[in-house]
């Protein structure tokens, strides 16, 4: 059992949709590793609801605004993306995925992102 930690970068993702395993539409929360690290050589975690996966790479468009997130500003980023998607005629799929990068503590220069997979054709 390895000790040591992986610093988390980037960003949590928060979704309600299917995603990482879970079918039953619950919240999922995601952190992102540096890409030296695999499903093979990450540390396992002390608690068993914690999965370490591979997540599926693609195309998004998103859209970024700052400060705390609640979900009227979440619903407004998602109707500006869609939006966009029509106008330049893109095919978007899925539920809108919401990205906070900073913790809760962090009151000043917060960033929030919102994102739809689009579908090359």
């Amino acid at each position: 059992h390895d000790q040591k930690r992986a610093a988390l970068l980037c960003h949590k993702l928060r979704q309600q949709s299917v995603q990482m395993g879970n079918t039953s539409g619950d919240q999922v929360m995601q952190f992102v590793l540096p890409s030296d690290y695999t499903t093979e050589n990450t540390p396992l975690a002390k608690d068993n609801k914690v999965q370490v996966l591979e997540s599926e790479s693609g195309h998004y468009i998103a859209i970024q605004y700052g400060g705390y997130t609640r979900s009227s500003r979440e619903k407004t980023a998602a109707q500006q993306l869609q939006a966009i998607a029509q106008k330049y005629n893109l095919k978007l799929t899925g539920k809108p995925i919401l990205m906070v990068y900073n913790s809760p503590f962090q009151v000043f220069n917060r960033k929030n992102e919102v994102l739809y997979k689009v579908v090359l054709q």
